[in-house]
């Protein structure tokens, strides 16, 4: 049990970079229709913001169905216009191929564009391209001050993305104590991969003391967002009772949902299931349950943040 068991889940090699735009929540129901039609008669007026608007509404079939082609056009329309975040969606739509060819050249010349309007997400998405030389030459410097900047305007992911250049050393001075400060920031805002790295840190005791109750904290903040990593490595805690109790059933739960998708969490669960009793069993599939009806709300409660 122990050797096949004990194999952690590590800090992501990968660097996480999530390109993104603003979300328009919403469908087609009557609401969405009437909002659609009102917006349409201000974009075809030239008014800019209806026409970034109204570009969502083609990207997300929101009040109308999904048409990326004239989601471009009206985005194109307002991106004329100096519009910051029709800019950055125009980048979007040549980074991903969205109504118009991928070019990775065109994307950076438009988030570049609105990054020098102060646009948040357009500086993460440049920072993006120097940090993989994605339509620019690649230049870590670059890539970390843009971060650094869309971190201080407060975006989430470029605020991991600060804390893993510092963590790493990449395009600025290693300085694992300064990482830790820029995961606690993103964590705290419920960012899924800092909690988890945070975690991985105080674990480890990389740039702060090691600390087995922050560990379990993180690991459990992460878990209940879905985290799979999470949910393998708090399994194990429970498992050989490293930081916490042994809590067989506990450990059953976290490895129950973690092993559609992780073949290391599904071989643990065939071998703790054969150890545990009726009883104990028993309540950890309840536990399982619960767990992933938590997951559900936490997530869902996330997207509308």
């Amino acid at each position: 049990m122990r050797n096949q068991v004990l194999s952690w889940h590590s800090l992501p090699s990968v660097f996480l970079l999530i390109i993104q735009t603003s979300i328009l929540y919403g469908g087609t129901t009557s609401a969405e229709v009437d909002r659609f039609d009102k917006l349409r008669i201000e974009a075809e007026s030239g008014e800019p913001n209806a026409q970034n608007q109204l570009g969502l509404c083609y990207s997300e079939g929101a009040g109308t169905k999904i048409d990326l082609a004239k989601a471009f056009s009206w985005y194109l329309k307002a991106a004329e216009k100096g519009h910051p975040d029709a800019l950055n969606n125009i980048g979007l739509c040549y980074a991903k191929g969205n109504g118009v060819e991928v070019s990775l050249k065109d994307a950076a010349k438009w988030f570049f564009r609105s990054a020098e309007q102060g646009h948040p997400m357009a500086q993460h998405n440049l920072g993006f391209c120097y940090y993989n030389g994605a339509g620019v030459e690649k230049d870590y410097s670059q890539a970390f001050r843009l971060f650094k900047k869309a971190a201080d305007n407060g975006m989430i992911d470029a605020q991991f993305n600060v804390g893993k250049c510092y963590f790493d050393g990449t395009g600025v001075l290693q300085n694992q104590s300064e990482a830790i400060i820029w995961f606690q920031k993103a964590a705290e805002k419920g960012h899924v991969q800092s909690q988890y790295t945070l975690g991985l840190c105080y674990l480890n005791g990389w740039g702060t003391p090691k600390d087995l109750k922050m560990v379990m904290t993180w690991y459990r903040k992460a878990a209940e967002l879905g985290y799979v990593d999470a949910l393998y490595n708090l399994g194990l805690f429970y498992a050989t009772g490293q930081g916490t109790q042994i809590d067989e059933a506990e450990a059953y739960a976290l490895w129950s949902v973690a092993a559609k998708t992780d073949s290391g969490a599904k071989s643990n669960l065939e071998i703790i299931r054969t150890r545990l009793s009726p009883a104990k069993l028993q309540s950890g599939r309840r536990r399982a349950e619960e767990l992933e009806d938590r997951i559900k709300l936490n997530l869902e409660r996330a997207a509308l943040r």
